[in-house]
């Protein structure tokens, strides 16, 4: 596969993953079913919208810099937001995001959905960085010597 298939490949499977921790946590909720394991209510919602709004933050931080859309950038953003430590922010948003919606309903399916859908915003922050490195060369390489991928680089 081409790398546009194989970036493809992992958005779609975190979108579906994403899809199912939300359906695995509708139908907990509707049927009153209790998770595995108790955890705070309001530091799992906290992480969910926490997650949610650094993911929608970073996309507007993309869209306002783009000229056409967001699958050709024309700018490498290094330095609003948390670009300024992570290449791939809106992926670290989802990841606290999913990582919430699980402990709101911790269950072995929600679990092992979870573990899938880290797999792939890794393999898809990955994909983009090829793509990444291709378009800006060596500011690419500058910025990804300090900045980690979906963690700060300390």
């Amino acid at each position: 596969r081409d790398s546009s298939q194989h970036s493809l490949f992992w958005w779609a499977l975190k979108v579906v993953c994403g899809t199912l921790l939300i359906a695995s946590l509708f139908l907990m909720t509707l049927y009153n079913v209790s998770g595995l394991i108790e955890f705070p209510q309001l530091l799992a919602q906290a992480l969910v919208v926490s997650g949610g709004a650094m993911t929608l933050w970073h996309y507007r931080i993309l869209k306002r810099h783009s000229e056409r859309n967001l699958q050709e950038p024309n700018k490498l953003i290094e330095s609003q937001g948390f670009f300024r430590w992570l290449r791939h922010p809106m992926y670290a948003g989802e990841f606290l995001t999913y990582t919430g919606l699980v402990l709101l309903a911790a269950n072995e399916f929600a679990i092992g959905v979870l573990f899938n859908s880290y797999l792939a915003l890794i393999k898809q922050a990955r994909a983009e960085d090829q793509f990444l490195a291709n378009r800006f060369g060596n500011s690419y390489a500058r910025w990804k010597d300090r900045t980690g991928l979906l963690l700060p680089r300390f």
